[in-house]
């Protein structure tokens, strides 16, 4: 029996917390996961970092409180926040996310999530960022992982991928990297993937970054015009009744904005498009033709042809 709290454990410092993780991490990262002998050391690894993030997240208040306010400082928080911003831990949790079992992705997907939100007290800076804004392989990664979880070649890491990916969908400055650097291409590629949990989340990435910020977006698709629907085009072309669908409702969402008008003029403008949307008004699926008919209506009420 212990009295007085003698011979209780000393809790770490928010450092040596994070210390701690990226070990753990990083010795899971030189395991192989078919030997039989690294079973109960894995197993072992992903409780340890499992209980250690969640100290982390206790400290961390959930998204949804710091929507729109400044919490006041919180000397806990301010210092495990330091310290998760401080390194490039962040970035090789992206790249091995499909290593970790799915209790240490959800509160990875989680704190991450949490992080992106958060913003300093007094300054007003959002010093998640900052770091991924220098810290952009880290968006690579999450992107990559719909790929890699479609292929089977290693555990799924959606929707944990997704999560965070998503989180980064509120900045413009990341917004503008994933539609520059072609991301955009790559989540329109794993919409039309056979594994459908990978296609739906990467569809709801996808419609995310196009809408969300909208500025951003419709600048791109205005100066990659011809790229960007010859590509956005494979995916009303399958035969996925619900990505089709899907499909139609977020360029409707786009092309009916005010923000869209240069886009949606060119749109309109454009021969081809207006025979494609026709030839949906005879979908044999009723939900299709009616999403097609909205469309439709935008080249009727064109204001330059």
């Amino acid at each position: 029996m212990n009295f007085f709290g003698l011979g209780k454990k000393k809790s770490p410092s928010p450092q040596e917390l994070w210390r701690l993780i990226r070990s753990d991490l990083e010795k899971l990262e030189k395991l192989d996961p078919t030997a039989a002998d690294s079973k109960h050391q894995i197993d072992k690894l992903n409780k340890d970092a499992a209980e250690r993030l969640t100290q982390v997240l206790s400290h961390l208040p959930l998204a949804t409180d710091y929507e729109d306010k400044q919490l006041p400082s919180d000397e806990a928080r301010d210092a495990i926040v330091s310290s998760m911003l401080s390194d490039d831990t962040l970035v090789m949790i992206a790249r091995d996310l499909g290593k970790y079992e799915f209790e240490v992705k959800r509160l990875v997907s989680q704190i991450f999530s949490n992080l992106m939100t958060a913003k300093e007290e007094e300054s007003g800076k959002r010093p998640a960022l900052e770091y991924v804004l220098n810290h952009k392989t880290l968006i690579d990664h999450l992107v990559a992982g719909y790929e890699a979880s479609a292929s089977g070649k290693q555990p799924t890491t959606v929707p944990h991928v997704g999560e965070m990916l998503r989180a980064c969908a509120g900045y413009d400055e990341l917004v503008r990297y994933v539609l520059e650097t072609g991301h955009v291409y790559r989540l329109i590629d794993a919409v039309k993937l056979q594994n459908f949990d990978v296609a739906s989340d990467a569809f709801v990435s996808l419609r995310e970054f196009l809408v969300k910020k909208k500025n951003a977006s419709a600048e791109f698709i205005q100066d990659h015009f011809d790229e960007f629907f010859d590509k956005y085009w494979e995916i009303l072309n399958t035969s996925n009744y619900v990505t089709v669908r899907q499909s139609l409702k977020v360029l409707s969402e786009l092309l009916l904005d005010r923000t869209f008008l240069r886009p949606m003029l060119k749109y309109v403008k454009n021969e081809k498009f207006l025979m494609l949307h026709m030839d949906q008004l005879r979908n044999e699926s009723k939900a299709i033709a009616f999403e097609a008919f909205h469309l439709f209506k935008i080249f009727v009420a064109n204001p330059q042809k």
